[in-house]
């Protein structure tokens, strides 16, 4: 990010507008810990997550991705896949709500938010789960 003959490597600042500075601070302090703020919501850890998408910042990435992986539950899980397939490049976050998707349907867990998925998507989701119970079937 600070390696080029950019204005901000030169100068060694660089100003931030499209971000809140609760999020800006919040990588900033991931920077130098691994400590995840529990105080945030869950839309401000979305932020933080695109933050560090945008500016491409993997060690922050990689923390928010196992942060949601541990944490996808029926309420949320189509909200992140929302938010990674329209907003950053996400392919292992948007796999493990998929698998969380499928694990739900085996285990007849409701998931309200299904209807706001892309239609596509959730046919790709439950083709991949009918799939694998087949597969399993025929072993």
């Amino acid at each position: 990010m600070f390696e080029s003959a950019m204005k901000e490597v030169t100068e060694k600042k660089m100003i931030i507008t499209d971000f809140d500075y609760e999020i800006v601070n919040a990588a900033i302090k991931l920077l130098y810990s691994d400590s995840i703020p529990t105080t945030f919501t869950f839309e401000q850890m979305l932020l933080l997550l695109q933050f560090s998408d945008k500016y491409d910042i993997s060690i922050i990435k990689d923390l928010l991705h196992d942060y949601f992986i541990k944490h996808l539950s029926p309420v949320n899980v189509c909200h992140i896949i929302n938010f990674t397939t329209s907003t950053l490049c996400a392919p292992k976050l948007l796999e493990k709500c998929k698998e969380y998707i499928q694990k739900c349907s085996k285990e007849s867990i409701l998931i309200p938010n299904l209807h706001i998925l892309d239609k596509d998507l959730l046919l790709q989701i439950f083709t991949g789960t009918f799939s694998r119970t087949l597969e399993t079937a025929k072993a």
